[in-house]
């Protein structure tokens, strides 16, 4: 009893909680559509900050390390801080060099946003292609079952030479050595 519970209970989650994504998603495309150049430089900004920031962590805490006496250990961080920083570098460097790049995408994400609040339904058409590639894959598990059943297992003994050769181990691996044959209609 308390197992069904807890199959209702799941089931009734996970359906309130795909809707209330599809909520979120929605007010998510309708805020990228009205602000999302900012939501993307913010991110690039915040992501570059804090790269710059960690890294610096890093580097003065493998410097307090070694000062206490763990050498290799404060060594590590100390060279994992300095690499993090010009990792961080080259990131900011690329952003720059492409921002025109960046405008484009944002300006494409926009028309997306635009494009999905004027066919809302566009988000259910993967479920239809979910259920017609289910579909198609349950004709073929009953068409393989039906071939299955239609035959005979017949096993044939291992030939002495080979029980000498491979053992005793191998051989009780009974399936490997199984032929199909047609069932004889009566």
């Amino acid at each position: 009893m308390y197992a069904s519970f807890f199959i209702f209970f799941f089931c009734v989650l996970n359906s309130h909680s795909a809707g209330i994504a599809l909520i979120l998603c929605f007010m998510y495309m309708s805020c990228i559509g009205t602000c999302g150049w900012v939501i993307v430089w913010m991110t690039i900004t915040l992501s570059i900050v804090g790269g710059f920031l960690l890294g610096y962590a890093m580097i003065q805490k493998g410097q307090e390390l070694k000062s206490v006496g763990w050498y290799y250990t404060g060594n590590f961080m100390y060279g994992s801080g300095i690499t993090l920083c010009s990792l961080d570098a080259v990131f900011t460097l690329g952003i720059i060099f492409m921002r025109n790049r960046i405008r484009l995408a944002t300006r494409v994400i926009r028309e997306a946003s635009k494009a999905m609040e004027d066919v809302p339904t566009i988000v259910f058409f993967p479920l239809v292609c979910f259920l017609l590639a289910c579909g198609y894959m349950c004709f073929w598990i009953a068409t393989a079952v039906y071939i299955y059943s239609v035959s005979v297992v017949v096993e044939y003994p291992l030939p002495d030479y080979l029980q000498q050769t491979i053992g005793q181990e191998f051989y009780k691996v009974r399936f490997l050595f199984c032929v199909f044959k047609k069932k004889k209609d009566n």
